[in-house]
């Protein structure tokens, strides 16, 4: 738990850093706020409406029935606890959630030329950052990668092995016990490299994740 959160807070100082530097550059935060033109935050499409709530969907609501949230909260000491704490992330969560759309939002307007899709934000940070910055940045990238790929592999480990091969051994030996889990998450390993084939970006990656994990 510590080393999620030193890299927790590592992503967010990271992001921190980040939007202090658009901020300055657009001359400051109400005239960026000020110079996002209107039409960019109005809903121009039934279409457009219906693609928000189902990315709303998958990256927020489907995080209801992670993991991580639901292995902290039972986790927790006591029940004030695993309130408190559910509060306090749910509340970071969106904070610091509200960063990366900021970005998309702020970045049109600063005359810096930056590409559209995957390639924006990392272009964003190249053209407005000075070097040792970029360092701390691609930390915070990282961090929160690994972060992610540790916690899905432990758990499709952990849904594999209690859900699947616990239903045909209901009662395995203590050694079958610990190499089930070890099979299933050197296995998940491998074959988490041909997902990322039947997506063309990254956003459609993270939506396919989420509502697989979220189904799990």
């Amino acid at each position: 738990i510590y080393t999620d959160v030193l890299q927790g807070i590592v992503l967010v100082v990271g992001l921190g850093l980040v939007f202090a530097v658009v901020v300055g550059y657009a001359g400051g935060l109400d005239a960026a706020l000020a110079a996002i033109p209107s039409e960019r935050l109005a809903v121009r499409t039934p279409v457009e409406a219906l693609t928000g709530v189902e990315v709303f969907l998958a990256a927020l609501a489907t995080s209801l029935a992670s993991a991580e949230l639901s292995g902290r909260v039972l986790g927790a000491r006591s029940v004030r606890a695993a309130q408190g704490g559910a509060l306090f992330g749910g509340l970071l969560y969106l904070a610091v959630g509200t960063l990366p759309v900021l970005f998309g939002l702020i970045g049109p307007q600063l005359g810096v030329d930056l590409p559209e899709g995957d390639g924006y934000l990392p272009a964003m940070v190249e053209a407005l950052m000075p070097a040792w910055l970029r360092m701390i940045f691609i930390g915070a990238l990282l961090s929160a990668i690994f972060s992610t790929v540790d916690s899905a592999l432990l758990s499709t480990s952990a849904v594999i092995t209690e859900t699947g091969y616990r239903s045909f051994r209901p009662n395995p030996s203590p050694r079958e016990g610990l190499i089930a889990p070890r099979i299933t998450t050197q296995s998940a390993g491998p074959l988490s490299f041909l997902i990322p084939t039947g997506a063309d970006t990254i956003r459609t990656l993270a939506v396919q994740a989420a509502s697989v994990g979220g189904c799990l």
